[in-house]
């Protein structure tokens, strides 16, 4: 049974001997529109970031954030369905790129290998 608003929820598990296991966190329980990235363009960036980014997708909200691979960009405009914004200094390489939204009470989006540093 599933109480409460969204957020991290608990499980607790038992069998007929009363025995009992409780995870916490366990899932998370989301409310809303989740947002799905379709596509992030351009795909390519110098590894001093400072590039402008577009992402595609859905369910964006203007609370949203974005992540390249965990550092966070400067989110410069949003929409529904696209938000642009600036990349932050990174390595070289591929990185998943993250539309998180507020406290994830509607999860978050991860497109894996979507930008790569250069």
């Amino acid at each position: 049974k599933v109480r409460g608003t969204s957020g991290l929820g608990g499980l607790r598990v038992s069998n007929s001997d009363t025995e009992m296991v409780s995870v916490y966190p366990a899932f998370l329980l989301t409310s809303g529109v989740v947002p799905a990235i379709s596509l992030v363009s351009p795909a390519t960036g110098p590894a001093a970031g400072g590039s402008s980014v577009t992402i595609t997708g859905t369910g964006f909200q203007t609370t949203d954030t974005v992540t390249f691979d965990g550092y966070p960009g400067d989110v410069t405009s949003s929409t529904a369905t696209s938000i642009v914004v600036t990349t932050p200094p990174h390595a070289p390489g591929p990185v998943k790129v993250i539309v998180m939204t507020r406290d994830l009470e509607r999860s978050a989006a991860v497109l894996p290998d979507a930008f790569t540093y250069q």
